[in-house]
């Protein structure tokens, strides 16, 4: 009789019982291949080789459990894991990633049925190779917001669109608004604005413009509406902030 320490009898005796049942490990360079292909970002192609992996079928992953039931369950844990983990080696934040696995786990844990375990995986895929793909862009991303703030830093004195801001980043409109909010917090407009206020108080502080002076340097348009924007920014109005300032 063998003794419950004897783990590599335990492992013969299991490794002869799969080649019995024609059941065989999924080689390691598929599974290296399905890493890889997770950080390329690409919802398609990562599915199609999930679904090529077939990890239903203990014939490819090995079996973790007798119910089959529960042998999807699990292969479906191991999926969100190991997506998740891909993602993070891509770029992904890893509170992010870790974040979103424990949602996708917990609804693996709420569910019963291989169609919803599926689902879970399928969602899982398309979420993480959003982020991997966020991630990848995000350098590229921060040259386009340097060129764009560049500029603004350097024609603030002229009328500065968001046209004439997306043609110098040649970007669309509209994806140039997108990615600048998501970089800053700010949208182009606030962030024209505050950059304009932050030169008007140099301007108020270190030279003798008039205010009208000031507002049209800085491409404020009317001068009541620049003694508006600084009033609701600062409270004071520019003559008040100039005066405070030497008091």
């Amino acid at each position: 009789m063998r003794s419950s320490d004897s783990t590599p009898w335990q492992v013969t005796d299991y490794q002869l019982l799969n080649l019995a049942d024609q059941q065989v490990h999924l080689p390691y360079a598929l599974e290296d291949q399905f890493y890889r292909t997770i950080q390329s970002g690409d919802p398609q192609l990562v599915s199609k080789l999930f679904a090529k992996l077939a990890p239903t079928q203990t014939s490819h992953v090995g079996t973790f459990a007798k119910s089959p039931l529960k042998q999807s369950e699990y292969s479906a844990v191991i999926g969100v894991v190991i997506i998740s983990r891909a993602a993070i080696q891509a770029g992904v934040a890893d509170s992010v990633a870790y974040d979103l696995s424990d949602l996708y786990l917990q609804q693996i844990s709420e569910t019963a049925t291989q169609t919803n375990y599926a689902q879970v995986i399928s969602a899982a895929i398309e979420a993480y190779c959003r982020l991997i793909r966020q991630a990848q862009q995000a350098p590229l991303q921060n040259h386009y917001i340097k060129v764009v703030k560049a500029y603004i830093y350097h024609h603030l004195n002229e009328k500065l669109t968001l046209a004439k801001l997306a043609t110098q980043a040649h970007l669309n409109p509209s994806y140039l608004s997108e990615i600048f909010h998501q970089a800053t917090g700010q949208t182009l407009t606030q962030f024209i604005t505050a950059e304009r206020l932050h030169a008007a108080q140099y301007l108020l502080q270190y030279s003798t413009d008039s205010v009208a002076d000031v507002a049209s340097q800085l491409g404020f348009g009317t001068t009541s509406y620049f003694i508006a924007t600084f009033k609701r920014q600062t409270h004071l109005t520019p003559l008040a902030y100039r005066r405070h300032l030497t008091e």
